[in-house]
């Protein structure tokens, strides 16, 4: 989490300084901040201070320097760092900022039944719980952009017959997936930044592909296989 804040850093000073040389090679961008930045000073050294000079003064500069694109990059470059910061920070942080709340998913299933499946629709933060609702087991497979994810399945049987997913895409946040004991895990993690704990084993990433596999002596259990891919957030994956 180091190197992203370092590197976070250093394209904000490039940006910086990139705005800079924009500023002094563009005419229209450089006259407006010489201008309004006159038009500041000198209205607050008059003995009489003008208001409207001031006011005047910082629109000059402040079109000056939204007019150029290395401004722009250099505000989103901080908006995203916000977010990660508030993403990762502890506390009680959490109770007010959306993406900190817990998407915690619970299934209780079923047999298969032969109907379709309802639409379920994936939440852009987390704050929503589903559980509570009996329906017969299918592969989940769902998009979060920011959150903390938990996907418990400790009252879930699956079936032995075919293949069972969990597919998980995130922008930002943890995920912990929690798996019933017995049950073969396949592990296919990709991740830009982040960290993955499965069972006893930690592994940092750093924008790479992690599959790992765990099944008893005997080999006769079900499997479910996951495959996940985040931007920056961890992972956990646990018996329970």
């Amino acid at each position: 989490m180091r190197f992203l804040w370092c590197l976070i850093a250093i394209i904000e000073t490039a940006s910086i300084a990139f705005l800079g040389w924009q500023i002094v090679t563009d005419p229209m961008a450089l006259i407006l901040v010489v201008v309004g930045t006159l038009l500041l000073v000198g209205g607050h050294h008059c003995q009489s201070p003008r208001e409207g000079s001031r006011i005047f003064g910082m629109i000059f500069i402040a079109i000056g320097i939204t007019m150029n694109s290395a401004f722009w990059a250099f505000f989103v470059i901080t908006l995203l760092a916000i977010m990660l910061l508030l993403t990762t920070m502890g506390g009680g942080l959490h109770k007010w900022v959306p993406w900190r709340r817990k998407q915690y998913v619970h299934f209780k299933t079923t047999a298969p039944s032969g109907t379709p499946p309802p639409m379920r629709k994936s939440p852009w933060f987390g704050g929503t719980t589903i559980g509570e609702t009996t329906f017969p087991w299918d592969d989940i497979n769902f998009v979060s952009l920011y959150g903390d994810t938990i996907v418990d399945l400790g009252n879930t049987l699956l079936p032995e017959d075919q293949d069972n997913f969990i597919m998980i895409r995130k922008g930002f946040g943890r995920t912990r997936i929690l798996v019933p004991v017995g049950v073969a895990i396949e592990l296919d993690h990709s991740v830009v930044f982040g960290t993955v704990q499965f069972l006893d084993e930690t592994y940092h990433l750093q924008n790479e592909r992690l599959q790992l596999h765990h099944q008893d002596a005997d080999g006769k259990q079900r499997t479910i296989k996951i495959v996940t891919s985040t931007l920056v957030g961890d992972l956990e994956v646990r018996y329970v």
